[in-house]
Order: C-alpha cells, then structure tokens, then sequence
C-alpha cells in the first residue's frame, strides 16, 4: 500500500509588484499588484503588516491620499508567503501658479517685487529670462 507523506509548502510566493511603485503625486493614482499565478494578495494602506485578514486585491485601485502600502501574496498549502512589499504614495496638492506683486510693467525707478504662492511652497525664480531650477 503507497504512503503518502504530506510536507509544508518550503517555496515562498513571489513579492508583489507594485504599479506605480510609490512616489510623490499630484493626484490619485491607480494602483496594480501582481505575484504568483495563483495567491491572493493582501494589502493594507495604513502601513501595517497585510495578512488575510487585509483586503483582498482584486483589481487595480486608487490611492486618493498620501498613504503607506503594504502588501503580501498567500497560496496556503502550496507556497509559503511571501515577502512584503511597500510603496510610500505622497499625494499632494500642486502649488499655485506664482503671482507677483507690483505687476509687469514699465516703471520710473527699482521695485520691490513680492511672489507668492501656495503656503509652505518653496519658489525658484531667475531675472534672466531662463526656466527657473531648484
């Protein structure tokens, strides 16, 4: 009579692939996980460890807010987990379009020129006509 001798899955799932794979955003960006043909993958946007308890990726989705995600793929029985893989998503608001105050203009003596912009925005500017750089 053939035993069948039963062993713990010893090959991990492949560590999901995130896309886009984090970064600084000024709108909400659509997200895609991919692991091995057959796991499920569990994410969280909290920063937190993803379990099966997380939820479950089912199709592309967006991050509407800065947010930390986490992910991990399981196929009990056959792999072992996989590896977590984070992406850090920064999504902000984009700066305001500089003002400056006096206006353009054509005038009889030095001015004292004020630009403002979005609060806490840092401005770069050139008097020579070139494209500003940080």
């Amino acid at each position: 009579m053939p035993v069948l001798v039963l062993t713990s899955p010893q090959t991990q799932c492949a560590t999901p692939t995130i896309s886009p794979n984090g970064g600084s955003f000024s709108s909400a960006q659509t997200v895609t996980l991919a692991s091995t043909a057959g796991a499920s993958i569990y994410y969280t946007l909290d920063g937190s460890t993803p379990t099966p308890a997380s939820t479950l990726y089912t199709a592309p989705f967006s991050v509407t807010a800065s947010a930390t995600l986490n992910c991990a793929a399981f196929y009990p029985g056959v792999y072992l987990p996989s590896a977590i893989a984070i992406a850090t998503f920064t999504i902000g608001v984009a700066a305001a379009t500089p003002t400056f105050s006096p206006a353009a203009g054509t005038y009889l003596s030095a001015q004292t020129v004020t630009v403002t912009s979005t609060a806490g925005s840092t401005i770069y500017y050139t008097i020579d006509g070139s494209t500003p750089v940080t």
